[in-house]
């Protein structure tokens, strides 16, 4: 009995420890597999739920509902609430993914994935027709290290700008994003057309033709 009392533990911290060691290289359906296998509480199954989320499994919102109705708030809260905000981006329901990216924490966050939440948080908003709270995210998103989503944040931040009217401020954000060359011809456009606007005619006339052809 104290030899099998002993090994128990041994072997959920092994199991732990590999199902960890696949989840953090990205093979969710082994460690989803071994975290369903461990003696259920909040971090196991947490990371079940996650896992589901990751491989975006038929099965992840009824996994996620279950937990939160298991564990209100746990440590893995704010990640799961993380990963389903990216769902719910990526399929385009703006107002859902920013109710959810409201509710996590900044500690949830890896550094490197705060410029994604800024971004999201700010084109969500801009979305649903939030515009001064996108300008607010996209403000702190353009101050941090330079990242993918840079750019996206200053072009979304021109378009808000120039449907205002406020053609000045437009332009400065289109100059930003020009840089990157999933944007580069959009801001061009921009740009004359802010210019135009602005009355600068002669800007126009040299810009516009190379745009129009």
């Amino acid at each position: 009995l104290p030899s099998a009392a002993s090994a128990a533990p041994s072997d959920r911290n092994e199991g732990w420890r590999e199902a960890l060691e696949l989840y953090r290289g990205g093979m969710y359906e082994r460690a989803r597999a071994i975290f369903e296998s461990l003696a259920p509480d909040a971090a196991s199954e947490g990371y079940a739920v996650l896992c589901a989320l990751k491989m975006r499994s038929d099965d992840c919102g009824e996994v996620m509902a279950e937990y939160d109705r298991r564990y209100p708030s746990t440590a893995l809260t704010g990640r799961i609430r993380f990963e389903n905000a990216r769902i719910l981006f990526d399929e385009g329901k703006y107002g859902e993914a920013s109710l959810e990216l409201s509710k996590v924490p900044a500690t949830a966050l890896a550094d490197a994935e705060t410029p994604e939440y800024m971004f999201k948080c700010g084109y969500s908003a801009f979305s649903v027709g939030r515009d001064p709270e996108a300008l607010q995210f996209f403000t702190i998103l353009d101050a941090l290290d330079h990242s993918e989503f840079t750019a996206p944040g200053q072009y979304v931040s021109g378009v808000i700008h120039y449907n205002a009217g406020r053609f000045a401020e437009a332009e400065s954000c289109f100059s930003k994003a020009a840089s990157d060359p999933r944007f580069t011809a959009l801001t061009n456009f921009y740009i004359v057309d802010c210019e135009f606007n602005r009355k600068n005619y002669e800007y126009v006339v040299d810009q516009g033709v190379m745009i129009y052809e």
